[in-house]
């Protein structure tokens, strides 16, 4: 017996739960007899209360059902990946609300038991964690306890038992708290690893977001005290690396340039902007017409119209300047009035219009025309000539007109130029336009002169402008509007190109002045003093006399020769010392011996390094070795270096002003007096003429400035090969030596009592009221003015100077300088040689807008080849031996 396939739908009372299962499911039921299983399903029935639905029914709950529950383990699932999203990310709030959902959707069930335990450990750890972290520690606590969750879970037991101590949670921190507290570690973090890889800037950065989120904090500002301190010490060596390479540059100034024996060719390239010719321009159309060569033309009778097509295509057929055949050919146009059309009168004779008597040359007039291998541009020449007409290039076409056609027609034509493209003007600044408030042209002293007027620039180019035509320059834009006759416009485009053609280009110009001065001195010298000493026979003997010889009326032959020995000298007649002297052996410089305050007519003696006195000798002597050995070396190198652009010129300076006097007041000197007591002086007899009154010495009245340094002036000038430099130049060096005073004292009397006991009666002596000093300045000047043509990273000599002092003596004592050996000791040598070397060298270089120059010196790196074996080399013999035979 069958029956037909039958389910149960249960519905449990307080339940929301469903189950739905065939009663075919239970293999007990399912054999037993149809009788029974009636009887069951009526028991189920009338207890359970639970509706019996048909097949259809059935199945689509349980459908709805089992997918109801496939969704939220589903979406229980996507709880699961947010919360360890979270937790990795350190969310610790979401990841406590993300498990709490999941454990939510997931159903008690045997078949989710396993997942539902493993829900519920995490949940729990999530939310000790985020308890604590935050103020709601207890709730969580409790949530993690509730008997559908975790009832048993041990650390949230113990978080619930301390919580309920005080002092042991701090609630004053809030959730933001704690999230800043977070965000902060993490910029630290952030902020060390920067640190460690060098990244300051970075590194200072996330310090400064962790001060925007925690104003205190310590660790933010020690980390930034490491990156300044890091920073330091990164500039330290920036410092010492600048500083040591400058000082290599200094060295390297002193090098002197080595020839160049490499080739001086240069292959200069191409214009960085090109040559392509601007919009309008007549150089294509040109090109063709000189191009094109006609072989053979040969009309006789033919129309002008004829003529003009048959050129045109002849153009088309020999143009090989291009491929395209729309492009090949040149456009010619015939611009003539038509043929006259006349109407007969009632007479029969043409009616009179007006016109002209004159023949009229229009398109129909005949002409012959035989040429052979012309330009396409002559061939149109015969034609306008024959036909007594005038033809005109365009940019795109070869217009014919009448002769009597006026083509000086005005166009107008925009350029787009360099910036500097219009010099500046050399006089008084121009203003470029009107002055705001109604000013006028300005201050004519302005250092910053203004640019000329393109009208005016153009024109000295000789370029013509008539009557209505103009050139305006828009500095602002670097644009220049034209409007001027087509010939004109034409010479313009050329200058324009001329200027455009070619990159912008800067030179750096260095200057260097090099001067070695080498002083060497060098003196060997005796000064030998003898006392009296006794020949015989009452004759006694002695040494000489100074330098310069005595009178024979002084008191000193008055003893003579029983004097002081020092008062003998024996060898007074060799010389020594630097001075201004007769008895110098070096005469001084006279610049050098003012600035250096040596008196005139004196003498610097050479030191004396040893000498030996004979106290008890017969007779007594003294001797003095002078003994000298002076090397002085004075480098001075100056290298001023300035950039500028071609054509424009450059000043650098460095430099003192000093100002001196250049003029002066006379001194002011009170007339004498007699008699009295005037000025503070005691007086002598009546009428004795004494001092009176202050004396003012001579004062400056007007100044001038001298500028003390270095400076270059110099003007580039970059050849049409972008190689070649035209320099003029004038590097200058000026260097203040000191003074030399041109003023004299200014003496008056003055009453003297010891003068009257030194023999004079009157008492009345000079002395000197004032020094009355005049001082002007020495200066030192190094100049070279020239002009020069040089390549482009080389080195020129511009001038110099090589000049050698040498100054010798060699004195000696007759008779006794002469004796073999001993001689030596009565001899002086002095030797003095001051040599000079100055040279100017000037160094030129292209330069780009980045500074950089155009040629690199870079030392190029060359392949490395490895060393091989020779190929004939043989192999090593190998000899074997047997050991213990």
């Amino acid at each position: 017996m069958s029956f037909p396939r039958m389910f149960f739908l249960l519905r449990f009372p307080n339940k929301d739960q469903l189950m739905t299962f065939p009663i075919n499911t239970i293999p007990a039921y399912s054999k037993a007899h149809p009788a029974f299983l009636g009887a069951v399903l009526v028991f189920i029935l009338a207890t359970s209360q639970i509706p019996v639905c048909a097949e259809t029914d059935l199945v689509s709950l349980a459908e709805r059902e089992i997918l109801k529950r496939q969704e939220e383990s589903m979406r229980a699932e996507d709880f699961v990946i947010k919360a360890r999203r979270d937790q990795a990310d350190k969310n610790r709030e979401g990841a406590y609300a993300n498990y709490l959902q999941a454990i939510q959707m997931t159903q008690m069930g045997s078949a989710t038991k396993g997942r539902r335990s493993a829900l519920l450990l995490d949940f729990s750890k999530a939310g000790i964690d985020y308890a604590n972290r935050y103020q709601e520690a207890e709730n969580v606590a409790k949530t993690i306890l509730s008997p559908d969750i975790n009832p048993s879970y041990k650390p949230a037991v113990q978080l619930l038992a301390n919580l309920e101590q005080p002092g042991y949670y701090n609630r004053t921190v809030s959730p933001a708290f704690a999230s800043k507290r977070q965000e902060v570690s993490a910029l630290l973090n952030q902020a060390e690893g920067y640190y460690a890889t060098g990244r300051n800037d970075l590194a200072t950065k996330r310090y400064e977001q962790v001060l925007n989120l925690d104003p205190y904090s310590i660790a933010a500002r020690s980390g930034m005290e490491k990156v300044n301190k890091q920073r330091k010490a990164y500039y330290d060596s920036a410092y010492n690396e600048t500083r040591s390479r400058m000082l290599w540059l200094t060295d390297r100034a002193w090098e002197r340039p080595v020839k160049n024996l490499k080739s001086s060719g240069r292959d200069t390239g191409g214009s960085a902007f090109g040559g392509n010719a601007a919009a309008g321009s007549k150089d294509a159309i040109n090109n063709k017409l000189n191009k094109i060569v006609i072989d053979k033309i040969d009309l006789e009778d033919a129309s002008i119209r004829e003529v003009v097509d048959i050129l045109k295509q002849k153009s088309r057929q020999l143009d090989t300047s291009t491929d395209d055949p729309k492009k090949k050919g040149v456009n010619i146009v015939l611009k003539l009035a038509s043929p006259p059309t006349t109407t007969p009168s009632a007479d029969g004779q043409p009616a009179a219009g007006g016109a002209s008597s004159e023949p009229t040359v229009t398109e129909d007039t005949k002409i012959s025309l035989s040429l052979k291998n012309v330009p396409l541009i002559e061939a149109v020449r015969y034609l306008t000539e024959l036909a007594d007409l005038k033809y005109k290039i365009e940019p795109f076409a070869v217009s014919i007109i009448p002769i009597t056609e006026n083509t000086e027609d005005l166009v107008t034509k925009e350029y787009r130029v360099p910036p500097g493209f219009i010099p500046a003007s050399s006089g008084e600044s121009i203003p470029s336009g009107p002055l705001p408030g109604g000013q006028g042209a300005g201050d004519a002293n302005t250092r910053i002169t203004g640019r000329r007027n393109a009208t005016q620039y153009f024109t000295e180019q000789g370029v013509p402008f008539p009557a209505g035509a103009f050139a305006q320059y828009v500095a602002s834009g670097s644009k220049l509007i034209v409007r001027n006759t087509q010939a004109a416009v034409d010479l313009i485009d050329t200058i324009v190109e001329g200027a455009t053609g070619v990159a912008p280009i800067q030179v750096e110009i260095e200057s260097k002045f090099v001067e070695i001065s080498q002083n060497n001195l060098n003196e060997l010298g005796f000064d030998w003093m003898l006392g009296p000493f006794s020949i015989g026979g009452g004759v006694y003997g002695d040494g000489g006399t100074r330098a310069g010889g005595q009178e024979l009326s002084t008191a000193y032959y008055e003893n003579y020769p029983f004097g002081d020995v020092a008062s003998n000298p024996l060898t007074a007649g060799n010389r020594n010392g630097i001075g201004t002297s007769y008895n110098s052996a070096i005469t001084a410089n006279s610049i050098n011996a003012l600035l250096g305050g040596i008196p005139q007519g004196t003498n610097v003696a050479s030191p004396g390094v040893l000498g030996i006195a004979g106290v008890f000798t017969n007779p007594q002597f003294q001797m003095v070795i002078r003994a000298l050995s002076q090397q002085k070396g004075v480098d001075l190198m100056s290298a001023p270096k300035v950039t500028t652009k071609s054509g424009i010129k450059a000043t650098i300076k460095v430099i003192r002003e000093f100002p001196y006097p250049t003029e002066f007041n006379p001194p002011q000197v009170p007339p004498p007096v007699t008699g009295g007591v005037q000025g503070g002086n005691a007086q002598g007899a009546a009428g004795i003429v004494v001092t009176s009154g202050a004396v003012t010495p001579s004062t400056p009245s007007a100044f001038e400035k001298r500028d003390l340094g270095v400076s270059l002036e110099v003007e580039p000038q970059v050849g049409a090969d972008n190689f070649t430099i035209d320099l003029s130049l004038s590097p200058e060096v000026v260097e203040f030596d000191g003074f030399v005073n041109y003023g004299s004292p200014i003496v008056g009397p003055r009453y003297d009592p010891n003068l009257i006991l030194a023999g004079n009666p009157s008492g009345i002596g000079t002395f000197i009221l004032t020094p009355n000093i005049i001082n002007q300045p020495i200066f030192s000047v190094r100049k070279v003015t020239t002009s020069v043509s040089i390549w482009d990273g080389q080195t020129v000599a511009l001038g110099g100077l090589i000049r050698e002092d040498v100054q010798k003596v060699n004195d000696k004592v007759p008779i006794l300088g002469d004796i073999p050996l001993a001689g030596r000791l009565f001899r002086s040598n002095v030797d003095q040689k001051i040599k000079k070397n100055l040279i100017v060298f000037v160094t030129a270089r292209l330069m780009d807008a980045q500074g950089q120059p155009l040629i690199q010196e870079d030392e190029e790196e060359g392949p490395v080849e490895p060393i091989g074996l020779p190929e004939d080399l043989p192999p090593p013999t190998i000899t074997t031996r047997s050991v213990g035979k």
